[in-house]
């Protein structure tokens, strides 16, 4: 099969290829033999391993005996899969002569210099009297008996002294590279608001921003720089999960895991000492300039926070700011009506010019040639600048239409033509630099305070006294959205929402459930009453062909004196069938009274499900009244939340828009539709101004403080390191999935040795402590690891084809669900808890009844392994992907809902945003896409060159 999780490679060709990580070399060996020797079972496996002692051969082999070479071998095809450092059945490990002469839990297994007499051997030979001979018969990993001549052999060695060691060739494994072109990407993840998806690739993990449509960290273990430099493992990325808070990002491949932990960054860095009111970057984002009470315009280095000079000249307070749009010159304009242009590479004057209205805002107009500055009489006035320095700047162009104020001014970059205005009067308007015209009004509804209009002109926003921004677009100027709030409060709202929503459908479903429970007492209880109803007539028939027979008995017995032949077969007829209506009569009687026991029990197990149901049902109203009651509280706007927003600004790659105000927080949202991504700043002071001064950097002008530079992003530290293959490690090979549980207190992990075992996991994320394995749960690997959305199950699912419910409360399977016919590959809950559906290696996907197991619908219609599968929020959808390229939507009642564009190559993984607005998914191209549930529109196209 296509699918990457069948192994069945070469594993010496894995460790020069994939890079996997160092382990010990005896495991290494038994791996690699393992995976080359395995398929020999099949003719001589647990079908054939008798408990008949087998001959030991005498082996012509002149020297001594080469451990590593000879006898190593041996037990990686048939012990070693039991008997090693990870699983140690009985305390007994093979992988080196140390350890096999330290013996197990029942003691030695070998006598140096007596190979006879050594356990080991007798086990191994089926000797008479061995209670248990190795390897067992029937046992599940196909490890086949020994052969003769290897059984000479290991008597040869332990006769020798069973020494030796285990050298791995006398080299050590030297770690290499990723090849730059493996890029597959096994594993994606979202965290719970939906902000971030995370994406490993090859062995690097990649974090992306969906909102802002922008890669936001790459996670690198500063230990593997001889990997690749920004490598997060040393091998593939095979499983990923967000915690529930988001806040931690755990991430599993060859033998260990990895917790991330996120932080926002606190770090500030302070431009001067004197506070400023204006505060504006360079188109290129380069350069800032900030000025305030004394006039002073001053320079600073965008990625430093470093001076880089000051243009002097004006000593009246400056009241607005701005960059031409080729950020070669600055104008400003102050309380006292004067205009002053600098050239920003001599640090010089310009042109200057005192207008004859008071002034509140100015902007660059007309490719840079004209100055337009707002008045606080409505009026918009045009100046031109000089052919040179000290040239006079002459009047141009006056524009009415504002009733009051002029708050704002923004040019519109690529449109020469044309600029916007922000009024007290509420309106947005842009004006027509030829006609002097306003050629469209919008209604921002309330004062305006602040304009500005993205790199390539499609979007302008602005912000108002209401505490709203608004998004336009700038094409047809309607309104994309409203900007309030932040992601936080957003996120409460709408988990809240959510949350409330299934309460209700909880308490539906609950109603129906107990519907039908007190149906099946009223139909057991007419069945109790149909049955006893039936009794009685039974035993009165009884009663009478007991008679009947009796007499018929009686006659028979006295026939032996009738000599009329005739008469006597009469007698011996009557008392046959008297015989048979008796048998008759007492089957009906026993039938009847089988009857109303079993209707007895259909009765009493109805009622007991009828009790639960209203018990269920119960509780399910509660939880709707408390979850109704905590969405009406997370609506609760705070009492910040309508304060003046003063200050907007797109960031220089037009992804961002930051908006400022009176609640001294600063919000960013994505440009192209307004989501909200995160917040900034203390909430301590108002902020006057705003501006991004690069990637993750905002500049902010608080209230009588110096502006200062704001690290907004989070940052990603390596927390902690579960396992490992240079370290003894829980984990037995890879770690293919990866599930928090709802409260965020376990982390569950699935995973195995293909062909030999199953293997869960639950870890405390905290101390990193393995709490529980659930290693007898299934027979192969385990792909695939879910929590329940309550917590209390755990389902799974393996290549052994079977899916596995497990009740965490007790540690047992309490669901097993058969139906694939090839590896089952993932599987997912509804998120009311009430559904799972599994997909696997045999092209389907089936839905399954969490609570009774019964099989639901089967999709079919994938022309190759389906690989993952996620419920799509509240819905009764889920997507699943596959190898033939498809990303399907699919209702679980049956039927395609939608079919995801853009992959053409297997697609491994996929997971959806808990609103259920966005699916993400990655595959073997090794691009991560994003789209809209709804529309199936594309989002988001991460082809991982974002990192160059």
């Amino acid at each position: 099969m296509n699918n990457r999780r069948d192994v069945s490679v070469n594993p010496a060709g894995d460790i020069r290829h994939w890079g996997l990580s160092r382990i010990s070399v005896s495991l290494c060996v038994w791996f690699a033999a393992a995976v080359v020797y395995a398929p020999l079972g099949a003719g001589a496996g647990p079908a054939g391993n008798k408990n008949v002692p087998i001959d030991i051969a005498a082996p012509d082999h002149p020297g001594p005996v080469d451990f590593e070479k000879e006898i190593l071998p041996v037990f990686s095809t048939s012990c070693l899969a039991c008997h090693n450092k990870t699983k140690a059945k009985s305390g007994l490990v093979l992988e080196t002569p140390a350890d096999i002469r330290k013996g197990g839990d029942d003691g030695p297994v070998v006598v140096p210099g007596k190979g006879a007499e050594s356990l080991l051997l007798k086990s191994a030979a089926h000797a008479a009297g061995v209670d248990q001979p190795m390897p067992p018969p029937g046992n599940k990993v196909a490890a086949v008996n020994l052969t003769p001549r290897q059984l000479g052999l290991i008597r040869l060695w332990i006769d020798q002294g069973a020494a030796g060691e285990v050298r791995g060739n006398g080299a050590p494994v030297v770690w290499q590279a990723m090849p730059a072109v493996l890029d597959p990407i096994y594993a994606v993840a979202v965290c719970g608001d939906g902000r971030f998806a995370a994406c490993g690739r090859a062995n690097r993990i990649d974090v992306y921003d969906l909102p802002a449509g922008r890669l936001a960290a790459s996670l690198v273990d500063p230990k593997l720089k001889s990997s690749g430099g920004r490598a997060a493992h040393r091998d593939m990325v095979e499983s990923l999960a967000f915690s529930p808070d988001g806040a931690t990002l755990a991430s599993g491949s060859f033998r260990e895991v990895k917790l991330w932990r996120a932080a926002p960054s606190d770090a500030k860095v302070e431009l001067g000492t004197k506070p400023a009111t204006c505060l504006v970057s360079n188109p290129d984002g380069t350069l800032l300039a900030t000025a305030g009470e004394d006039g002073v315009v001053r320079l600073w280095e965008s990625a430093t926070g470093k001076s880089d000079g000051e243009l002097t000249g004006n000593d009246s307070p400056t009241v607005g700011l701005c960059f031409s749009p080729d950020g070669a010159k600055v104008a400003g304009v102050s309380k006292d009506k004067a205009i002053h242009v600098w050239d920003v590479a001599s640090r010089k004057p310009f042109g200057h010019v005192e207008s004859p209205n008071e002034i509140r805002c100015v902007a660059f107009v007309a490719a840079g040639k004209q100055v337009a500055v707002g008045g606080a009489d409505g009026l918009i006035r045009l100046w031109a600048l000089p052919d040179a320095a000290d040239g006079e700047m002459k009047a141009g162009k006056i524009f009415k239409g504002h009733e009051g104020p002029v708050n704002a001014l923004s040019v519109i970059p690529g449109d020469d033509a044309h600029f916007l205005s922000g009024g007290q009067d509420s309106t947005v308007r842009r004006w027509n630099l030829d006609s002097g015209a306003a050629s469209k009004q919008l209604k921002n509804g309330s004062p305006v305070f602040g304009v500005a209009a993205r790199k390539d002109g499609k979007r302008w926003a602005s912000v108002g006294e209401d505490g709203v921004a608004k998004l336009w677009n700038g094409d047809d100027q309607k309104l994309i959205g409203e900007l309030k709030g932040d992601v936080e409060q957003a996120g409460r709202v709408a988990a809240a929402d959510r949350a409330a929503a299934l309460a209700k459908r909880e308490i539906d479903y609950r109603a129906k459930r107990s519907d039908a429970a007190q149906k099946q007492v009223q139909a057991a209880g007419d069945r109790v009453k149909k049955a006893k109803d039936s009794l009685a007539p039974a035993e009165k028939a009884l009663e009478e062909k007991q008679k009947a027979f009796d007499a018929a008995k009686s006659a028979n017995d006295e026939a032996a004196d009738v000599k009329d032949a005739a008469k006597k077969d009469k007698i011996a007829k009557d008392f046959s069938k008297a015989e048979e209506d008796l048998k008759q009569a007492q089957g009906a009687k026993s039938a009847a009274e089988d009857e109303i026991k079993l209707a007895g029990k259909d009765s009493d197990d109805g009622k007991e499900a009828l009790a639960l149901a209203k018990t269920a049902g119960e509780e399910a109203a509660k939880q709707g009244k408390t979850r109704a009651a905590e969405a009406a509280d997370a609506k609760k706007p705070p009492a910040e939340s309508n304060k003046k927003i003063r200050a907007i600004a797109f960031s220089a790659d037009g992804a961002l828009i930051a908006t400022a105000g009176d609640d001294g927080t600063v919000r960013t949202w994505s440009a192209e539709k307004g989501l909200p991504t995160q917040t900034a700043g203390d909430g301590k002071k108002p902020i006057a101004a705003v501006a991004f001064a690069g990637a993750g950097v905002l500049a902010v002008c608080p209230a009588d403080s110096a502006p200062a530079l704001l690290q907004t992003g989070l940052t990603w530290k390596l927390d902690r390191t579960i396992g490992g293959a240079d370290t003894s490690s829980p984990f037995a090979d890879r770690v293919t999935s990866l599930d928090f549980s709802p409260d965020g207190k376990w982390l569950a992990t699935g995973g195995g040795v293909p062909s030999r075992s199953g293997e869960i996991r639950l870890i405390d994320p905290v101390t990193g402590d393995v709490s529980r394995s659930f290693d007898d749960v299934h027979s192969d690997t385990v792909q695939c690891v879910r929590f329940s959305p309550n917590g209390k199950f755990l389902a799974s699912a393996s290549t052994d084809r079977f899916v596995r419910v497990l009740d965490l409360s007790t540690g047992k399977v309490v669901r097993s669900l058969e139906g694939h016919s090839g590896h089952a590959l993932g599987v997912a809950w509804s998120h009311d808890g009430h559904t799972l559906v599994s997909v696997g290696a045999d092209n389907s996907m089936r839905f399954w009844d969490a609570e009774t197991g019964e099989r639901g619908k089967v999709i079919l219609g994938f022309d190759k392994e389906v690989a993952g599968v996620c419920y799509v929020g509240d819905a009764d959808t889920a997507v699943a992907v596959s190898g033939d390229g498809k990303v399907r939507l699919v209702r679980d009642s049956g039927g395609d809902v939608k079919t995801y564009p853009g992959p053409t190559d297997f697609v491994y993984s996929v997971a959806a945003t808990a609103d259920g607005a966005t699916i993400v998914a990655g595959g073997q191209d090794g691009v991560l896409r994003a789209w809209d549930v709804n529309s199936g529109q594309a989002t988001g196209t991460f082809t991982g060159d974002e990192r160059k």
